[in-house]
Formats: structure tokens, C-alpha cells, sequence
């Protein structure tokens, strides 16, 4: 009988060795999160806002979209016209909106500024952050 006993407490043991060691191993495991509890702020999305005029478009942007890109975007959906010239080291210059051009003669040109601030680099370097209003005005520069 104790022999027995000895081979039933016995059996508990290991049992309850390996199913805590089961339970150690689950609870210390460093697994791959799911999509819900990915932190990867490169993942995250932003609100940007995008005002020329009277026209005035709001999105949802992945991070790290450019000024330019979003106007690109816009213009894909035939809600803004622009063009300009790609300088290689520079960056790409804005010429024209909705069909207003830049007016070297009379000293007009295509501003553009980020929350209400005058923007110190250029559409394609600028990396919009999250609810950025980007305002393009017609107008001439202080500089």
C-alpha cells in the first residue's frame, strides 16, 4: 500500500512539474505580438489636413508621408492640380496650383505653411506629424 501511494504522489510530482513548467514557459515566452498589440509608430497612421484656398482636404496618411506625397495623393484623386520642377539636391518646387502659376514679374509665387507657420524646407523633405495643416497661399515672399 505505501508503495502505492509513494507511485500516485509520485506521479502528482511530475505532473505538476511539467505542467508548471508548461505554465512558466507560456507565461515567459516572448512570442510575436498581434496586429492589435503591435507599438511599431512606423505602422501607425495620421491625420494631416491639406488647404489651398478654399479647398480644404483632410486624411489619413501613413507615417512618414511627405507634404509632397500627400499632394500627390490629392492629385491622383483629381481633387488638386499642381506641377513644378524636381531639383536633384533640392527637392521638388511647386510653379503651379489649380492652374495659378508662379509670377516671376510681378513677384507672386506659391507659399506654403505648416500650422500656420512658414515652412524653412521644402514639400518633399517635409514629413507631415500628426493633425499638420499644410496651407498653400499665393502670395509674395518676405525674403
Amino acid at each position: 500500500m505505501m508503495k502505492k501511494n509513494y507511485f500516485i504522489s509520485a506521479i502528482v510530482i511530475i505532473i505538476l512539474i511539467v505542467s508548471g513548467g508548461v505554465y512558466y514557459f507560456l507565461l515567459n515566452n516572448k512570442t510575436t505580438p498581434t496586429v492589435n498589440q503591435q507599438t511599431d509608430k512606423t505602422e501607425q497612421n495620421i491625420g494631416a489636413t491639406m488647404e489651398v484656398g478654399e479647398k480644404i482636404e483632410t486624411k489619413i496618411l501613413k507615417n512618414g508621408t511627405t507634404a509632397f506625397q500627400f499632394m500627390q495623393m490629392l492629385k491622383e484623386e483629381s481633387k488638386l492640380s499642381f506641377s513644378g520642377t524636381d531639383y536633384p539636391d533640392m527637392g521638388f518646387f511647386v510653379e503651379e496650383i489649380n492652374g495659378i502659376k508662379n509670377d516671376s514679374k510681378q513677384n507672386y509665387y506659391w507659399m506654403y505653411y505648416i500650422n500656420d507657420q512658414p515652412a524653412v524646407e521644402g514639400i518633399s523633405a517635409y514629413v507631415l506629424k500628426n493633425n499638420d495643416r499644410i496651407t498653400w497661399k499665393y502670395e509674395k515672399p518676405n525674403f
